[in-house]
This record gives structure tokens, sequence and C-alpha cells, in this order.
């Protein structure tokens, strides 16, 4: 199977999002942070996390219909992951299908997140364009909030229940989500260069910013 370890150990999901810089620095510093976790070479019969979560297959799911007609709407994407997101909901007991719908909800945050940076990268930057701004950061903050509501759900499997299967999937982590890397990156870029038109807001990265 194609896909893996973005981290070095395998190769990045086809759909990922991010220029060629922000995915070398992600890759490098995720790992860096991998050899870490791991503590040793690993070898070809082990679990990585996108290839268990079957990621390059799920993040390139997204075909906007809007994009191919050559009328890009920005808000098709939100439709897509929305249905799909409902479609894995049925297996929500199950931890693999809890963090694909993380990885899902993460492709959604990224496509926010490259808006808002185009934006701010015009000059002069229109004053109406900064309402527009803020409506995709509230958009960010409302996924991140349900987020951090659906860990109540994996709360419900006791630590002995996930040691029964945990080895199994050895040295597989989240720590090795791509998506969630660069979420981090593109956060702090664009607070680093916009934080002059910034008010800090409370979202689970601490890495946030509404304008």
């Amino acid at each position: 199977m194609q896909g893996g370890c973005p981290f070095g150990y395998g190769r990045a999901p086809a759909e990922s999002q991010g220029n060629g810089h922000e995915k070398e620095e992600a890759e490098h510093e995720g790992e860096q942070e991998g050899k870490q976790l791991v503590g040793k070479k690993l070898s070809p019969g082990e679990v990585y996390y996108a290839d268990y979560l079957q990621l390059e297959k799920l993040l390139s799911c997204q075909h906007m219909m809007s994009v191919e007609k050559n009328a890009p709407a920005h808000d098709e994407m939100l439709f897509i992951v929305v249905h799909q997101v409902r479609d894995l909901r049925h297996l929500r007991h199950q931890i693999h299908s809890f963090s694909q719908v993380y990885e899902l909800w993460f492709k959604q945050i990224i496509h926010e997140l490259d808006l808002v940076i185009s934006i701010f990268q015009q000059v002069p930057l229109p004053e109406r364009f900064i309402a527009k701004a803020n409506h995709h950061l509230e958009r960010v903050s409302k996924i991140q909030k349900l987020l951090i509501e659906q860990i109540q759900i994996i709360e419900t499997m006791s630590p002995l229940d996930f040691l029964d299967f945990r080895d199994l999937l050895y040295p597989a982590s989240g720590f090795q989500s791509f998506q969630f890397r660069l979420v981090e990156n593109k956060m702090v870029r664009f607070c680093a260069s916009n934080i002059v038109h910034l008010r800090p807001v409370n979202i689970f990265l601490g890495l946030g910013y509404a304008v």
C-alpha cells in the first residue's frame, strides 16, 4: 500500500495541503519527533498512522465539482466534508473512524486557513475583506470546539480496552499526523505575519487568532 507516515517513514497523502516549503519543514520537524518517540529504526512490517487510517484514500475523496467546472466555490469543501463526517458517524465507537473524522476536519481547517492567508497577502488589504477573513476564522474556531467535544466519545474507551489492540498499531501515533503539523505551521506563520490585525481567541491549538 502506498502512503504511510508523512514524516520520513513513508509517503504523505497525495492530497496534502500546503506549499513545498511548508511540507518540507513539517516533515523534518515531525521526523525528529518520530525518531524520539520510536527510539529505533522502523521496519517495513510495522504499522504507520497514515496507512492505518488509509489517509491517502480518505483525503483524495473531496472532489469539488465547482473546481472541475472552473468556477471554484470555497464552501463546497465544507459541504463535502460535513457529509463525509456524517457517513463515518455510525462507526464513531471505533478509534479508527474517530481519527479519520479528525483528519477530515483538519483538511477543512487547512482549506479555511489557506483562504484567510491569501486575503491577508493582499497589499493594500481592502477593509471589506477583513470581515470575510473573520468569518472563516470563526468557522475554524467552531470546528476546533467540535473536535474537543468529540474527545468525550473516545473517553468512553477505557485504558485497558485500548491496550487490547494498542501494541498491534506500533509505532503508529497521532504525532505522525501531517495535517495537524501543517495546521500548526500555518497558524504560526499567519499570526506572526499579521499580529497587528489580530486579537487572541481561545482555541485548542493555543496558536489561534481572530481578526
